[in-house]
């Protein structure tokens, strides 16, 4: 008897089909506006990761078990302070970071202006200072194999090398 009534129940329903109809109007609609503004102006990697991937990175990024690290710098320009999720590997004194899209970056240009810079990496933070812009090839060997694939396969052909700092970490927001 209860079997019958939740038949009842369910058949009674009814597809709201003008609702269905609008929401696909829309859908159309914004797909057809993206497709029109990426023929106008083609689609930048750069782009895609500052506004969609970073945030995501930034969530994960720095913490215990992650690869990747967040490094704390300060805009050169506003002097606000800003944060970057980075691929770190650790050399002997310090880390370097590879440059996926070259020196001419915001935040590596705010890090060689400024000479220094926060890293929160595997649930510690690190003041680094004395940044250089050295060849891959030299450090290469000190990434972790997946990383070294990856590089490669970007092409990345320079990486920022920075040294370990002997003042104390002075930023205590740390997530792990």
């Amino acid at each position: 008897m209860q079997f019958s009534t939740t038949r009842q129940k369910q058949s009674k329903r009814q597809i709201n089909w003008l609702g269905v109809i609008l929401l696909n109007i829309f859908i159309a609609q914004l797909v057809f506006s993206i497709v029109q503004r990426l023929r106008e102006q083609p689609l930048d990697p750069r782009s895609v990761y500052k506004r969609y991937v970073n945030p995501l990175m930034l969530k994960m990024a720095g913490r215990r078990a992650v690869p990747q690290a967040i490094i704390h710098h300060v805009g050169r320009k506003s002097g606000q302070s800003r944060v970057t999720p980075v691929a770190v590997a650790p050399i002997e004194h310090g880390f370097a970071i590879p440059l996926a899209y070259g020196p001419n970056t915001d935040w590596c240009r705010n890090i060689l202006a400024s000479g220094s810079c926060t890293l929160q990496w595997h649930g510690a933070t690190y003041n680094l200072v004395d940044p250089e812009i050295i060849e891959a090839s030299a450090v290469i060997t000190e990434f972790v194999p997946v990383q070294q694939v990856i590089f490669r396969m970007l092409k990345i052909e320079q990486v920022l090398k920075m040294q370990l700092s002997t003042n104390p970490v002075h930023y205590t927001n740390i997530h792990s």
